[in-house]
Order: C-alpha cells, then sequence, then structure tokens
C-alpha cells in the first residue's frame, strides 16, 4: 500500500524522516502489528523525485482486522491523528512496548513487569491529576483506569482484580521476598494477566486519542483484542 505525505511548505530531509516515523508508528498501533516503509521517495522543489536507500526492516503481520478500522472512522481520522502528533513523545515510547513481544517464543516475569510499569507509566503521564487529585497508590491507578473503561466490554471480559496485579506487578518489578505478595500469580496466571494488561493499555491508548468507550468496542471487535480476550478465558 503506497501513502502520500504532503507539506504546506518545502521539509528539510531531518524532518521528513521524522514525519514518517511518527506515521509509522501510528500505523503500527492503528493495524496492532509493527510496520515498517519499504521504500521512501522524496520530491524534491524542482519536482524530480529521489529514493532514499536504508535497511528495511520486515513488518508485522496482523492478527483478525485492524484495530483502528479505517472504513469505521473515516470522518474522525484527521482529529485521531492530530492527537497522535499532539502527544506523540509523551504517547510513543507506551505504544512501541504494548506492540514488543507479542508472540513470546518464551514467556517469562519481564514481559509482564514491564507492561504492569507502562501501565503506571501511562496514568501518570495522561491520567493523573485530571481531578486535581495525585494519585500515589498503584491499586488506585489500576481502578481508575477500569472505571475509565467500564462500559468497554474488553475490559469487563479481562476483569482484571486490581489486588492481583498490584501484587503481582510488586514482586516482578521490585523482586520482594516470597511472601510478601500473597495475592501475586505466577505461570499460566501471570501469562494471563500479561495478556489482561495488554488489553487495558490498549483500550487506554484509544481512550488517550479521543475515542468514545463506545468506539473503543467497534475498534476492539474482530481485532487481535478480541482474540487475546478469547485466549484469555475467565
Amino acid at each position: 500500500t503506497k501513502c502520500g505525505i504532503a507539506f504546506k511548505e518545502p521539509k528539510g530531509l531531518e524532518e521528513c524522516l521524522e514525519y514518517i516515523a511518527k506515521f509509522s508508528d501510528f500505523l503500527s498501533f492503528a493495524i496492532f502489528a509493527q510496520q515498517h516503509p519499504t521504500s521512501i521517495c522524496l520530491t524534491l522543489n524542482n519536482d524530480s523525485k529521489v529514493y532514499l536507500m536504508f535497511r528495511i526492516k520486515e513488518s508485522s503481520s496482523l492478527y483478525g482486522e485492524s484495530l483502528l478500522k479505517h472504513e469505521a472512522f473515516s470522518d474522525k481520522i484527521p482529529e485521531i491523528l492530530a492527537k497522535w502528533f499532539s502527544v506523540y513523545t509523551e504517547l510513543s515510547p507506551i505504544v512501541r512496548q504494548l506492540l514488543r513481544d507479542r508472540n513470546y517464543d518464551l514467556f517469562d516475569t519481564s514481559h509482564f513487569a514491564s507492561l504492569a510499569q507502562v501501565l503506571d507509566g501511562y496514568f501518570k503521564r495522561f491520567i493523573n491529576k485530571l481531578d486535581g487529585k495525585d494519585i500515589r497508590q498503584y491499586k488506585d491507578e489500576i481502578n481508575i483506569l477500569r472505571e475509565r473503561l467500564k462500559n468497554v466490554n474488553a475490559i469487563a471480559s479481562c476483569k482484571i482484580d486490581a489486588d492481583v496485579l498490584t501484587e503481582s506487578r510488586h514482586k516482578y518489578t521490585h523482586y520482594t521476598p516470597s511472601g510478601d505478595n500473597p495475592k501475586a500469580v505466577k505461570g499460566y496466571e501471570l501469562l494471563q494477566l500479561t495478556h489482561k494488561c495488554r488489553v487495558l493499555l490498549a483500550c487506554c491508548i484509544l481512550d488517550c486519542l479521543g475515542l468514545s468507550n463506545e468506539e473503543i468496542n467497534v475498534c476492539c471487535k474482530d481485532s487481535e483484542i478480541e482474540y487475546i480476550i478469547n485466549e484469555i478465558g475467565n
């Protein structure tokens, strides 16, 4: 698929590449699979074209449909893109972590710990103090995120236990002694909890980009998020 980007004023090479990187990251989240350009062609002031040489990275395949379905949100895509670029610096590391390690050849506790920490970072960057309150407890952060997304079917299906998530996060990020966090899970239950964190984070990002709970339901349907929910079970 070809994508053309036109600027109102001429841009330098560095600015063009920065814009391409930001847009590639947006496509990665929208499709919910890491995407990379296969060719880059720049049009110069004299209308001549220059093709850049670069190392091509393989894009990831997606499961099901894209997260941001163009046919459902075609009218809102410009607004979503504008929001993406306005929060890109703060949001992009969170999105990259969300899409990293989507498929585990060998799952370990670091996969859970990184996502649990990113949820904390997301809350502090985008949600904390919106109502004037400075929230410091991780459990409270998770409950507030769940409340914001209470009408999202995927979140309801996950049935995230804030106590279990909090104690598991403490155990695997702070390396607390055995017995300090009796509700912390391990093994397959930890893998399920990791998937729940991924679903929660994906829905949080959609919320950040200005989608309502009802619109987030449309995004999740038939996407990888729905696939994850089915894998989690109850």
